[in-house]
């Protein structure tokens, strides 16, 4: 008799937090396309300039191969290594880090520009 009592109280728990959860606040609301991106987040681009701004993501082309690597033609900015790790030891994870102890001469990590490529469907946004 209680645990059927438990699971429907556990249940009705779940879907009042799910719906307060899923409430926005009008004024955040109105920044979507803004200030946020349709799905919410920053448009702007970051202080260092990093990141850009977000301009739309990656347009449709109905024609397109979607497997097509838009990117393919580009170039890193610069590679770390084992030998140039301190300059960029800040901007890494312990984890990164240990793989370049691991294996100093042959574990590399390209860095590339960075895109904000994400878009959605209209019926999305």
């Amino acid at each position: 008799m209680k645990l059927p009592i438990l699971t429907v109280s556990t249940l009705m728990m779940a879907i009042a937090s799910v719906s307060s959860m899923a409430k926005v606040a009008p004024m955040e609301a109105a920044k979507l396309g803004a200030e946020l991106t349709p799905m919410g987040g920053e448009a702007a681009a970051n202080a260092s300039g990093t990141i850009p701004s977000y301009t739309g993501g990656l347009k449709q082309d109905v024609n397109a191969d979607p497997m097509t690597d838009v990117f393919a033609s580009e170039k890193p900015l610069f590679i770390i290594t084992a030998k140039n790790i301190e300059q960029y030891k800040a901007q890494l994870t312990d984890g990164q880090i240990a793989l370049f102890k691991k294996y100093p001469d042959t574990y590399k990590m390209p860095v590339y520009k960075t895109h904000r490529t994400a878009s959605f469907p209209q019926s999305i946004y």
